[in-house]
């Protein structure tokens, strides 16, 4: 065998082998992704909210994930006053590293893209005698969402046409109240 053909042979292998490597690491991602996060909202929230999704979609060259339908809810209504539902469209991650995702089980996140997102609040239990105000729901709203992102330290948040609708159970047949279009 020839020296030129030793050296072809040695390279093909090794192509090969980074070949079946990514393609692995691929569908290996792909199929854990959704699990992965489950498992950190569960983990982060106290076992408080549960996250499901329909379907995950990765792309490699831009290190981007994109969950399908996601669905995010409080999973006790009994013994606490406020719930949340957030459904979406999608939820676009871009990650910086995938060696911190595959190893430590860790994301690293650059920007999260959210598309679409009906977010339900609903009140159980009224905690004072005023009514539900919009601006303390907003703020309430905002102030989780700014404590989510320190912890994650994302760079970058966008939501695109949200809805919000507020559903006070302390009140029977009262009307939600609705917003929309919110970016």
């Amino acid at each position: 065998m020839g020296l030129k053909r030793k050296i072809l042979l040695v390279s093909g292998s090794i192509i090969a082998f980074f070949t079946i490597v990514v393609i692995v690491l691929y569908f290996w991602t792909v199929k854990h992704a959704s699990t992965l996060l489950s498992r950190l909202v569960d983990e982060q929230s106290g076992g408080k909210i549960s996250l499901t999704v329909k379907k995950v979609k990765f792309n490699l060259f831009d290190l981007r994930i994109r969950f399908i339908e996601p669905d995010i809810q409080t999973k006790d209504s009994i013994n606490t006053s406020t719930g949340y539902h957030v459904k979406a469209e999608n939820l676009t991650f871009q990650v910086h590293s995938l060696t911190s995702f595959i190893f430590r089980k860790q994301i690293t996140v650059d920007s999260i893209i959210v598309n679409a997102p009906v977010i339900n609040v609903i009140k159980y239990k009224r905690e004072t005698a005023s009514s539900i105000s919009l601006p303390q729901e907003f703020e309430q709203i905002y102030q989780s969402l700014e404590s989510a992102l320190k912890n994650i330290k994302l760079d970058y948040l966008h939501i695109d046409s949200a809805s919000l609708n507020i559903y006070d159970r302390t009140s029977p047949g009262k009307a939600p109240l609705q917003v929309s279009h919110l970016n």
